[in-house]
């Protein structure tokens, strides 16, 4: 089962570029284990307001990564989310502990993926 949920930033999913000013592709649905780390976003990527319940008839398949197009995003807004005075959520080297990105984006970050999400933001 999935709900549908209304897009607040730019989003591809399953070949599909979801866009807030698209009429058209303005809204997803996505089963709660997809929406979650998308809600947990700061801004979220989506919003729960009117979420409507989809039930689908055809078995549900394997489909291509959710984060695809905005993964570097949804890991830099949790950097900015971490506290820069607590130690325990940075490494030696000052850069985020991807235990902690990984527990609040709710998929397993590495240090590359980290890396790769600061260094896009910076250039």
């Amino acid at each position: 089962m999935s709900k549908r949920y209304t897009v607040n930033s730019p989003i591809k999913s399953g070949g599909a570029q979801y866009h807030p000013d698209d009429a058209d592709m303005n809204t997803i649905e996505l089963t709660d284990k997809e929406a979650k780390p998308l809600l947990a976003t700061v801004p979220p990527v989506i919003s729960a307001t009117s979420v409507v319940v989809v039930e689908k008839t055809e078995p549900e398949g394997p489909s291509e990564p959710l984060l695809d197009t905005n993964h570097n995003a949804v890991i830099r807004q949790a950097i900015k989310s971490l506290d820069k005075d607590d130690a325990a959520l940075w490494t030696n080297d000052h850069k985020a502990n991807t235990k902690v990105l990984s527990e609040i984006v709710g998929f397993k970050v590495s240090a590359a993926e980290r890396d790769a999400a600061t260094e896009s933001k910076e250039g």
